[in-house]
């Protein structure tokens, strides 16, 4: 038995461990709080849910995201750690913090002769996109060795929910998103481009059919049903009353131009795609498909405090307008 002044943590350690003691001594608590921060008591505990509350609202939880392969919830030293999700308000003191430290990294590398500060742009690019395209938007950048340029790769649906988790500060698309309340998407037409009907030479030989017969004469390579391109050539069929063959539905347009070249059957793709074997012969186009288009998006979130450097990327002016991809493009 003894009194508080031995309710210490390393008294009690060196009675249990060292000396086999069972001690009786009322412990220190030090929970209160006097820098004007939340005392531990203030922090409401959710058992289902496993979650803390803090007085502000916000919930504190031992991992917010899930991970493929399972991580243990007790750190290297034993305790298990509660932390809120990050909001962008968050996101922005973060960066600050890196500024901050990376503005000390940069005056010991003066010091040294090295190094200087850079800022960071997260981009996300939907995995099909035409990393042509990616090359256009990113090229006023690429010159700049301040910048460092953080680029993944994902579905529609996981890099608008790494933009909604301020995770990425655009993502590359080419469908706009639906916008509400809620989701304040703000999606910014880059360019498009036209789409045709494309095959081998050998198949288009002396080829004198409209572009109805065309379509249900041949059978067709088609990107997937979750692309825009497929819903206008949808459009179109059903407006000219045809259930085209079906040869293959592909996600990447690398994939049906090698499709095309194997004489597969008639490739519905932007012609810039194919733009060397149509220059070679190896390809040759059929028919334009009116109205039909691949559009390009760069998606943003309506934030209090956007990433300055995406606007001179999102600029009409500086983009030169649609006219992105006329020149820059090409077969990926």
């Amino acid at each position: 038995m003894a009194d508080t002044a031995y309710g210490s943590a390393p008294n009690l350690a060196w009675l249990v461990e060292d000396r086999g003691i069972e001690p009786h001594i009322p412990v220190f608590d030090k929970s209160a709080r006097r820098d004007d921060t939340f005392e531990r008591s203030a922090f409401i505990f959710d058992h289902e849910d496993d979650s803390y509350t803090c007085p502000g609202g916000n919930r504190l939880r031992p991992s917010n995201r899930n991970f493929s392969t399972p991580r243990p919830r007790a750190n290297a030293d034993g305790f298990i750690r509660y932390r809120a999700g990050e909001t962008e308000a968050g996101r922005i003191a973060l960066d600050h913090a890196d500024a901050i430290f990376a503005t000390g990294d940069e005056l010991l590398g003066t010091l040294r002769e090295v190094g200087a500060v850079r800022q960071a742009l997260r981009i996300g690019a939907l995995a099909t996109l035409s990393r042509n395209f990616q090359m256009a938007f990113l090229r006023p950048l690429l010159v700049r060795s301040d910048i460092e340029i953080i680029l993944r790769s994902g579905s529609s649906g996981e890099l608008l929910r790494a933009l909604e988790a301020h995770n990425l500060d655009v993502a590359l698309i080419n469908q706009a998103p639906s916008r509400d309340a809620l989701t304040p998407f703000v999606a910014h037409h880059l360019a498009e481009q036209t789409v045709s009907l494309v095959g081998t030479p050998e198949r288009l030989a002396e080829n004198t059919l409209g572009l109805a017969d065309l379509i249900g004469t041949h059978p067709v390579i088609l990107p997937t049903i979750d692309s825009g391109v497929r819903s206008g050539f949808d459009a179109l069929v059903n407006r000219l009353c045809i259930r085209p063959q079906i040869a293959a539905e592909v996600e990447d347009m690398a994939m049906m131009r090698l499709l095309a070249r194997e004489d597969v059957g008639l490739a519905v793709v932007p012609p810039i795609v194919v733009r060397d074997e149509i220059a070679a012969g190896t390809l040759v186009e059929a028919d334009r498909l009116s109205g039909i288009a691949e559009t390009f998006y760069a998606v943003t979130m309506d934030r209090r405090f956007p990433n300055p450097l995406l606007q001179p990327l999102l600029d009409p002016d500086q983009r030169r307008g649609a006219t992105l991809l006329s020149d820059a493009l090409g077969p990926d």
